[in-house]
């Protein structure tokens, strides 16, 4: 058995897994539905730290070197996880000590939201790649999705300000 799965399998787990969440969200309790889930989010987290935190750190180690498009996604991915973690698991924290505004709006928590921000736009960078450099040519694309995402950006935060 070489364990490779079809696409329509994966789409297939993924639909099972959300039809079996979905009535466990109506009949749990939502705050503990919360911490499950938070939970869930710092356990995975810190699985996809382990598998990829040996690449993400030989990407940025010294000595400086060039980087190909993969060490752009690794060091994403990694952000991403570790800073999901840190915010996850605050969050499972601030609702199991009773929702307290200075936890939920600290510093700590603003920094992690922004390094997973930092991670996105590392693994949008990988958009910019043929057969695993990033090329020059392909920027206007990446140059795009970032005007893109920062548009959007910019139309939640001036809907939340108005």
């Amino acid at each position: 058995m070489e364990g490779k799965i079809k696409n329509t399998t994966l789409w297939l787990i993924i639909a099972v897994v959300f039809a079996l969440f979905v009535p466990a969200m109506f009949m749990v309790e939502r705050q503990t539905m919360f911490e499950i889930v938070d939970g869930l989010c710092v356990g995975a987290s810190i699985g996809v730290l382990i598998g990829y935190g040996r690449s993400a750190w030989n990407a940025v180690k010294l000595p400086a070197h060039e980087l190909i498009s993969a060490d752009y996604l690794v060091v994403g991915v990694g952000m991403i996880t570790l800073c999901g973690a840190v915010r996850f698991g605050a969050q499972w924290f601030w609702r199991a000590n009773g929702k307290p505004d200075w936890w939920i709006d600290s510093p700590a928590l603003l920094l992690a939201t922004f390094g997973i921000v930092i991670g996105l736009f590392l693994i949008l960078m990988t958009t910019s790649s043929k057969k695993g450099i990033l090329v020059p040519a392909a920027y206007f694309r990446a140059s795009g999705l970032f005007v893109l995402s920062l548009a959007i950006a910019a139309v939640l935060i001036w809907l939340g300000w108005g």
